[in-house]
């Protein structure tokens, strides 16, 4: 849900502090360019899955996710257990698209603060001080 990053100040850089992380892609779905948690292969590989993939999130640790439940990305707060083992969730990839279609700058915008990041890194420039991670 963009909305956790539009509620930032700095929206591009909100969103760029967690890319940078590792922890978050920007990854694309019905052409819409969407941020969420990373799988763990797609950390270890550093692309970014075209498909579904059955790999666990990076944010879920032994006792569950790692975040508090306000810093959660929407579609995982609205997750609903069912008996057998599955999840739904009343945020659904529909909802989702119509959310990032709204912002379709939002995510080159943080890719770009990440490219200069990274390369004013590379040339030993001080490192930018980033946002925090999730605004409120």
């Amino acid at each position: 849900d963009p909305a956790r990053f539009l509620r930032a100040a700095d929206p591009a850089a909100a969103l760029a502090a967690l890319l940078a992380g590792g922890d978050w892609v920007l990854a694309s779905l019905a052409g819409v360019r969407h941020a969420r948690p990373a799988t763990v292969a797609e950390r270890d590989r550093g692309t970014v899955a075209t498909g579904a993939e059955a790999a666990p999130c990076v944010l879920l640790g032994q006792d569950g996710c790692r975040l508090p439940f306000p810093e959660r990305p929407r579609g995982c707060r609205e997750l609903e257990p069912w008996a057998n083992g599955e999840c739904a969730s009343a945020w659904d990839l529909a909802e989702a698209i119509r959310a990032w279609e709204a912002c379709p700058d939002l995510g080159e915008e943080a890719l770009r603060l990440v490219r200069t990041w990274k390369g004013q890194a590379a040339r030993g420039d001080l490192p930018p001080v980033l946002p925090p991670a999730d605004p409120t």
